[in-house]
């Protein structure tokens, strides 16, 4: 059936109501910000400013004739400079805007379903409404790969439609993965431990050694303590909860059990459902988080992954899309790497957003309907000039971890690890 058609089935006339379920039903969709535009410079290019969500995106096209596989994503940094007293002149002394720019490579992801594979097949099952079916289960599908991509993008530095090698990935970007700089395990109740060398970029070792560790389960001390480690990091409240900024913490429901057997936590949830709230808001009663000691929290079992010191990787035995996978190398090992997020964790750049693409062959006999997207999610790290080039490395042909420690700025993320229990 052609695509301009007046019919359920125009894919054109669908592309941007599926874009918007795509991109509506992902788990970090109320924490992304679009950039700002801020005017032109003095050669009248087009500038923009970080809106001050946890995660900065940019839908700005790359033209082909740029020739570049990345866009640019500009971060406005505070003043720093000091204050001026008295009659001091002020005239010429403004201090220059301060920025960093961070480079946010993007690759393509597609997903193919057949709709048809000959008129007789499609006559046999014409009952299950397959043609217009896919649509949805395309859209599910992408839902699930990009809550994926940002996952991994909070642990290994990129989406993996980036770090995949080019091998696989043929004309990808193959760029190199990278473990968090600021991670800890809980080594005892209010005890936050950091792996390796603080304020670097961490190693599969760090992480083996900090599995291998003695810890204990998430509980209301150690989240007091987490709420001064973030304050020592300048980590930004990137959320708001009834007019007061918050910490996003996302948990795993293993954690939630955990926190759930502590007395202190267990008393806050009464008082909350004792107090104005309605009823129904309370967390006895429905289940969800409250706000707690500055913090907001998410529940995902997906979103939080455990370091699996067997396989020395965070996706497991199954793959990112499904949940983690534990070691089984003792019971010390059974953990889950929780995270904080401030402003400003991840950039994403979108050239190109969701859509959909019908191809047939052999006369109509074979169809087959595509989703695609061109789009990369990046950690924001900052390193110094000379460990750029390798820190950031691209062309590797097969998936690769970045392991050399190197000084990184990273003032958005920490990653917890606890004992599951």
């Amino acid at each position: 059936m052609p695509i301009n058609q007046d019919s359920k089935l125009n894919l054109a006339k669908v592309d941007r109501r599926m874009y918007r379920k795509v991109t509506d039903n992902i788990l970090w969709k109320d924490m992304i910000g679009l950039q700002q535009d801020a005017g032109r410079d003095e050669n009248g290019q087009k500038n923009y400013k970080a809106s001050g969500s946890i995660i900065e995106k940019s839908t700005t096209p790359i033209k082909l004739s740029d020739g570049v596989d990345h866009g640019i994503l500009t971060m406005e940094n505070d003043l720093v400079g000091d204050a001026l007293f008295g009659d001091t002149k002020a005239a010429g002394t403004g201090e220059e805007w301060d920025f960093n720019h961070m480079r946010v490579h993007v690759n393509k992801t597609r997903k193919v379903v057949k709709v048809k594979s000959g008129d007789m097949s499609e006559l046999r099952g014409n009952r299950f409404n397959i043609r217009e079916r896919a649509r949805p289960k395309l859209q599910n599908w992408f839902v699930e790969e990009q809550n994926t991509h940002y996952t991994q993008a909070i642990y290994e530095g990129a989406s993996r439609n980036l770090t995949t090698g080019t091998a696989v990935a043929k004309n990808g970007i193959g760029l190199m993965a990278r473990y968090p700089s600021n991670a800890y395990y809980l080594s005892a109740s209010g005890t936050w431990t950091t792996l390796g060398t603080a304020s670097k970029n961490k190693s599969a070792a760090n992480f083996d050694t900090a599995s291998a560790a003695a810890k204990v389960a998430l509980d209301t001390k150690s989240i007091d303590a987490a709420a001064l480690t973030c304050q020592e990091l300048k980590i930004g409240q990137g959320a708001m909860y009834q007019g007061k900024p918050m910490w996003v913490w996302v948990i795993s429901p293993y954690q939630l059990y955990n926190l759930r057997q502590d007395t202190s936590w267990r008393t806050a949830e009464v008082a909350f459902a004792t107090g104005k709230m309605a009823p129904g808001n309370s967390a006895l009663v429905n289940g969800a988080m409250n706000a707690y000691l500055g913090f907001i929290f998410i529940v995902d079992m997906l979103a939080v992954r455990p370091w699996n010191s067997d396989l020395q990787n965070f996706d497991g035995a199954n793959g990112w899309r499904n949940r983690g996978t534990y070691a089984v190398a003792a019971s010390h090992e059974i953990n889950d790497c929780t995270y904080i997020l401030g402003k400003g964790v991840l950039a994403v750049s979108e050239p190109t957003p969701y859509w959909l693409k019908e191809m047939s062959e052999d006369f109509d006999t074979d169809i087959e309907v595509a989703g695609s997207i061109i789009d990369g999610i990046e950690r924001v790290d900052f390193v110094g000039n000379d460990d750029e080039a390798a820190f950031f490395a691209k062309g590797n042909t097969a998936y690769d971890v970045y392991e050399t420690a190197k000084t990184v700025i990273n003032n958005q993320l920490l990653v917890m690890m606890t004992d599951r229990v």
